[in-house]
């Protein structure tokens, strides 16, 4: 009666053993992957196929045949365990430095029971090593994401309290200043326009900050209806577009006659299209060329917002899209904002079944444009009116 190996199937490689031995092998390790080969040379072409968890040599002193083996090991895995076979324990085994755990000897004749142990041991040892290696470099990597966490826990109530502090502020101090009186009434609607106008920033900044999250929980509801796909330039975009003309930026605006109707929550559309058209002006050089198309797209519309600015390098376009990104914290400290602008553009563009595409080089500016099928898929409109 033959012993059988139980458990999942290794390779095992049999180097240089003689007939009877890799028959009795064989018998033994039956449910392994057995591979007999002659030489070390031959091992070398298998080490790149597979990676076994035991290899069963036949000692050779006289050639250097053991030497060859053991440096031969010492470049493999670590999870290998090498097993000399030899007939005898004294000068056989002379040359050989058994003081590493990865070598274990069996003296022929192999026997059966002994030889199913220690291949058992073999599995159990490369098993233990996996696991360990496995559970390093999860440690490792926990370790590297908690160290991450943190940092961007530290980064983003950074810039909230600054990005809150700076118009808080103002509304105080200005308050105070109208509190204590005495000023004339050139002053005080001057300090009152400033309070109103540092008021609408935290408004705004707190209003994109819900609506973030609330996209991010899938909580945000779409308001559908059907209207012309310009109808999203109306209201806080045309003023953009005026204020960035007032400020000597070409701003260009082509409107195809072809895009039609669109069916979708103007709203959302009208804010991530507010989203690009800010970013074009606010990472743009002053006097430069911003440029909005609405182009027909077949069954979508296409919507884009063109740039002379600086650029994104392909590096940078990566995160573009995650929330209290910017390019890089210089864009932050010279341009301000929580760089959660794109992430609503994404969240809103991808609600109504859209998706979002950027192009960009440095020195060449950047192009972001989104596709609003024409009819929201029945995800969105399922999202409409469950949640309108």
């Amino acid at each position: 009666m033959t012993e059988r190996i139980i458990g999942e199937p290794k390779d095992i490689v049999l180097l240089g053993l003689p007939d009877a031995d890799v028959d009795t092998t064989h018998e033994v390790l039956r449910g392994h992957r057995v591979h007999a080969i002659g030489r070390v040379a031959l091992l070398r072409e298998l080490l790149n196929s597979i990676q076994p968890v035991a290899i069963l040599s036949e000692i050779w002193v006289r050639d250097g045949h053991c030497v060859e083996v053991k440096d031969l090991l010492a470049s493999m895995s670590p999870h290998t365990l090498m097993i000399v076979v030899a007939s005898s324990l004294e000068d056989d085994l002379a040359a050989l430095d058994l003081g590493s755990h990865r070598f274990l000897v069996l003296q022929r004749p192999l026997r059966r029971l002994e030889l199913a142990s220690i291949i058992e041991h073999a599995v159990d040892l490369h098993d233990m090593h996996v696991q360990l290696a496995e559970m390093r470099d999860a440690v490792k990597t926990l370790r590297g994401s908690s160290e991450e966490a943190i940092r961007l826990k530290s980064e983003f109530l950074s810039l909230i309290s600054h990005e809150l502090r700076t118009p808080l502020t103002e509304v105080i101090g200005y308050s105070e200043l109208l509190a204590a009186g005495g000023l004339d009434p050139e002053k005080t609607a001057e300090f009152a326009r400033n309070i109103v106008r540092s008021s609408n920033q935290l408004k705004a900044l707190i209003e994109d900050l819900m609506m973030l999250s609330k996209a991010e929980a899938g909580a945000l509801p779409l308001e559908l209806s059907m209207f012309p796909a310009d109808h999203v330039l109306q209201g806080k975009v045309n003023d953009l577009l005026r204020d960035a003309r007032t400020r000597g930026f070409a701003v260009s605006v082509n409107i195809d006659s072809r895009a039609g109707l669109l069916t979708g929550d103007s709203a959302k559309l009208s804010k991530a299209l507010q989203n690009l058209l800010s970013n074009a002006v606010k990472f743009s050089p002053p006097g430069g060329v911003i440029d909005l198309e609405i182009s027909d797209a077949g069954k979508a519309v296409l919507f884009s917002v063109a740039d002379a600015g600086k650029g994104l390098s392909q590096e940078k376009l990566r995160d573009l899209f995650l929330a209290f990104r910017q390019e890089d914290s210089s864009d932050r400290r010279q341009h301000g904002g929580l760089g959660i602008g794109l992430s609503i553009v994404k969240h809103f563009v991808e609600l109504h079944g859209g998706s979002v595409r950027v192009t960009s080089r440095p020195d060449r500016g950047t192009v972001f444009s989104f596709v609003i099928p024409r009819r929201p898929g029945k995800m969105a409109e399922a999202l409409g009116r469950d949640r309108g």
